[in-house]
C-alpha cells in the first residue's frame, strides 16, 4: 500500500494524513501500518505535525489542526532523534 497525498515529517518514517485522524508506520521495507486511528478525534483532531520525544524518545507528540491540543502517546518503539538531540 502506497500513502497517497503523505507529507512527511522529521521522524523518517512516520506520516500523517492532514484532516484525518490517522497515523501511519512505514517500515524499512516500506510497508504501510496503521498506527493509530482516532475516527472520534478524541485524542487526535486532524494531526499536523509530529515528533518524538521523552526521556527514552519513546513518546509521540502531535500537534493538531482541529483542536487546542498537542497529544502525547506513549509507544512502544523508540523513535529518530531530530539534529538538535544528536
Amino acid at each position: 500500500m502506497n500513502p497517497p497525498n503523505f507529507e512527511r515529517y522529521n521522524t523518517c518514517s512516520t506520516y500523517t494524513l492532514v484532516r484525518s485522524n490517522y497515523i501511519y508506520k512505514i517500515s524499512p521495507n516500506q510497508e504501510v501500518h496503521l498506527l493509530i486511528d482516532d475516527w472520534e478525534a478524541h485524542g487526535l483532531c486532524n494531526p499536523t505535525n509530529l515528533a518524538f520525544g521523552g526521556k527514552n524518545f519513546n513518546e509521540l507528540y502531535v500537534a493538531n489542526l482541529g483542536a487546542w491540543h498537542i497529544s502525547k502517546i506513549k509507544l512502544n518503539a523508540i523513535g529518530q532523534k531530530l539534529a538538535c538531540h544528536q
